[in-house]
């Protein structure tokens, strides 16, 4: 499986470096693995603050408030976007780095990574047609599945405590 991701990065908070990239790329690998996507497939993900992310909120779901994660799907009657050769876009995830930062810790995270890692999980998992707000079944499933994939990401990079957001939160 082929998996391409169109990186935008409007925040200072994180570093956006390869490490953070690297962690980003695995948890939609993982995903689309675990869920036996099989097909070459694109996301854009954004990274920006809460301001961006209240507009794009109000904007696009009727809801003038800031939120940690957004996801814009393109599957439409059961089917992804797909251009070229058979790739599919699966749509558009955006995170504000801010709200991690604010949230982190209530969530259980480490450290801000882990926490924009449990977010990208979140949002691809509704990219692929999950959704908690539909029923308390579905509600259910995608927390099982999340803390599984979650529990894969901590393994691969032992996320530690980072002193420097411990401050800033």
């Amino acid at each position: 499986m082929q998996i391409n991701i169109l990186f935008n990065n409007c925040q200072n908070i994180v570093n956006f470096n390869d490490y953070l990239k690297n962690i980003l790329r695995f948890c939609c690998y993982l995903v689309l693995t675990l869920e036996k996507f099989n097909n070459k497939a694109e996301i854009s993900l954004l990274l920006t603050d809460n301001e961006k992310i209240k507009m794009l909120n109000s904007k696009y779901k009727n809801k003038s408030c800031e939120t940690d994660v957004l996801s814009f799907s393109t599957k439409s009657f059961g089917r992804y976007f797909k251009y070229g050769e058979n790739i599919f876009v699966l749509g558009d995830v955006v995170i504000s780095v801010e709200k991690a930062l604010e949230q982190f810790k209530f969530y259980g995270s480490k450290c801000l990574e882990e926490e924009i890692a449990r977010l990208l999980i979140h949002a691809m998992l509704h990219l692929l047609g999950y959704d908690h707000e539909k029923s308390k079944f579905s509600e259910n499933l995608m927390k099982k599945k999340e803390k599984v994939l979650n529990k894969i990401v901590k393994n691969k990079f032992k996320f530690e405590r980072v002193s420097v957001y411990e401050r800033q939160s």
